[in-house]
């Protein structure tokens, strides 16, 4: 091809790209080219015409330094790749590499040398000097000024004062472990507990560090071990934890009966117990549900519960003389279990309704029946309750 026929056909792949062919370029490899639309004059390889792969720099140039303007930066050069290009704020005057397409759609654009020395402030206030990135952009690492250790915090924590040192605080724990004959493992499963081992017995466990802290706390291994024990040597199996009733109970099995019951682990202990359902006790004899109206001193409340003799009940309530009790439901129930387990429904649906026990011995139950109390606006409720579910 002669050059006469190879810049005809440059010239006609100009025209079809929108472009003016003005003459050769840097070298044989490139022409320049005139945009048509814009009127700006560019140097482009003719393989790059053909194709339509070029585009007007000085285009490119103006847009991207509106795009700047247009969030209070001034463009400067280029950046560490073609994505990026060095901007400067025209605020602080710091520069800053950030992608093009960044800042074309951003309403705003954070210096990061702003950041930085506000983040070095923040933390020299709270002790603390920052040492760089994190382990990712929510994060960074500090050295605190006291020991010395580093850890990664959340900037918006520093501020807020709202940290503490982790290397210190797991020393802490450590040496309140070794004091109490426990060493500390790790992290536990529940929030805010850790796992240790007896140092006695070798047993894991997870504790709440402040038990561990004011010494209060037990394996509960070993104490399973020596419940198996006592229940074995008195003819009961162990079965497990009695979910209505307070920490000094179990749930035992008779061996020679079969039966199963909660019992107080003191009186499996003591050999004080005997089988309810085969024996002949108040939770197999008929019972009452009750529901009263005590008044003294100017005060009056609801007291529920049940028993077999309900007048003797009252009396175990250490009530004073000029106390007044007016029934206002007693309702005969086939047996005491039956009565105590309506009892516990009753008093589950409704506990949020509850009076306080401090509250009820200062009107005047010194002895015994200060929990499970209503106030008096709880009377229909109750009694509804009561007749619906007996």
């Amino acid at each position: 091809m002669t050059n006469f026929d190879q810049n005809t056909k440059y010239f006609r792949e100009a025209e079809e790209a929108g472009l003016l062919l003005k003459g050769d370029g840097r070298n044989k490899s490139y022409r320049t080219y005139e945009f048509r639309a814009c009127g700006h004059a560019q140097e482009i390889k003719p393989c790059h015409v053909r194709v339509g792969n070029f585009r007007c720099n000085t285009c490119l140039l103006e847009k991207l330094q509106q795009e700047a303007e247009a969030v209070g930066l001034i463009l400067i050069g280029d950046g560490k790749n073609c994505a990026f290009k060095t901007y400067k704020f025209k605020e602080c005057g710091h520069t800053q590499e950030i992608q093009a397409s960044f800042v074309r759609r951003s309403k705003s654009i954070r210096c990061q040398s702003c950041l930085s020395e506000r983040l070095e402030q923040e933390a020299d206030a709270v002790g603390l000097i920052l040492k760089g990135k994190g382990k990712n952009k929510n994060y960074r690492t500090y050295e605190c000024k006291t020991c010395g250790h580093t850890q990664e915090l959340k900037p918006n924590h520093v501020r807020d004062d709202n940290f503490r040192c982790n290397k210190c605080l797991l020393d802490k724990l450590k040496q309140e472990a070794e004091a109490v004959g426990l060493t500390l493992i790790g992290l536990g499963e529940r929030k805010n507990y850790k796992e240790y081992k007896f140092k006695d017995c070798g047993h894991m466990q997870e504790l709440s560090p402040a038990r561990v802290r004011d010494n209060q706390f037990r394996c509960q291994t070993c104490l399973s071990d020596r419940l198996k024990q006592e229940a074995e040597k008195v003819g009961l199996i162990l079965i497990g934890e009695a979910k209505e009733k307070a920490k000094g109970y179990r749930t035992y099995e008779f061996k020679n009966c079969g039966h199963t019951q909660v019992i107080d682990i003191g009186c499996v202990r003591n050999n004080s117990f005997i089988c309810q359902t085969c024996e002949d006790t108040s939770f197999s004899q008929p019972s009452n549900i009750y529901l009263i109206k005590i008044s003294n001193d100017g005060k009056s409340w609801l007291k529920l519960g049940y028993a077999k003799v309900v007048n003797n009940r009252y009396k175990e309530y250490g009530l004073p003389n000029s106390a007044l009790i007016e029934e206002v439901l007693v309702v005969p129930i086939a047996t005491g279990k039956a009565a105590r387990e309506l009892e516990l429904e009753i008093h589950k649906r409704y506990k949020k309704d509850q009076l306080s026990k401090r509250l009820t011995k200062s009107m005047g139950m010194s002895i015994s029946g200060f929990g499970e109390c209503y106030p008096i606006d709880m009377k229909e409720t109750l009694f509804n309750c009561v007749m619906g579910l007996a």
